[in-house]
C-alpha cells in the first residue's frame, strides 16, 4: 500500500547562533586539551574530551523534527528521541489549529518541552508558529512549523473533507 501525505516537513537546528555557540564551546575544550597535553597524560585524558565533542556535535546535527499529515492523522517524530513516528489519529482530536506561540514564555524554549499553565507538550526546533492539537482526553500538543500557511491550508482542506462525510 502506497503512503500518501498531504503535508510533510522536516526541521533541523540550523540557526547560525546555535552552531556559533557550539563552535565556541568546542574551541574552549580543544584549547584546554591541547594546552594540558603532555606525554604522561596522552591516553584517555586526551581522548575523552575529543570523543565527547565529536559525539555531542554529531548528535546535535542529527536532531530533526518530522511532521506528516494525511487522512489518517498527524504523524510526528523528534529524532533521535523518537525512533518511530507517533500517530495522532483524527478520531482522537477535539480541536486543531495553526497558531502563533511564545516558545520561551509558554514552553521554556525549543526542543521537547512541557508547557507551563496548561499549555501541554511541545515539539519545536525554531520559530514561533505551530500546530496546536487538543485531544479528546484534554491533553495538548504543539508541533512547531516553518510552513504555517501551507499547514493551515492542508488542515482546512482535511476539515472540509470530514465535514462532507458527516
Amino acid at each position: 500500500m502506497k503512503e500518501y501525505f498531504n503535508f510533510t516537513e522536516v526541521q533541523r537546528f540550523r540557526q547560525w547562533w546555535i552552531w556559533l555557540l557550539i563552535a565556541v564551546v568546542n574551541s574552549i575544550v580543544c584549547n584546554k586539551v591541547v594546552t594540558g597535553f603532555n606525554a604522561a597524560t596522552a591516553s584517555f585524558n586526551l581522548l575523552a574530551p575529543i570523543l565527547f565533542i565529536v559525539t555531542f556535535d554529531l548528535f546535535f546535527f542529527l536532531i530533526r523534527l518530522e511532521t506528516k499529515i494525511d487522512e489518517v492523522g498527524v504523524w510526528v517524530r523528534f529524532f533521535p528521541f523518537h525512533l518511530r513516528f507517533k500517530c495522532i489519529s483524527w478520531n482522537t482530536v477535539s480541536k486543531i489549529v495553526v497558531r502563533e506561540y511564545n516558545p520561551l514564555f509558554e514552553y521554556g524554549g525549543w526542543g521537547i518541552k512541557y508547557g507551563f499553565s496548561g499549555y501541554g507538550k511541545a515539539y519545536s526546533i525554531n520559530g514561533n508558529k505551530g500546530l496546536q492539537i487538543e485531544l479528546l482526553s484534554g491533553k495538548k500538543l504543539l508541533i512547531g512549523t516553518n510552513k504555517a500557511e501551507e499547514l493551515e491550508s492542508v488542515i482546512n482542506h482535511l476539515k472540509k473533507g470530514t465535514e462532507k462525510e458527516d
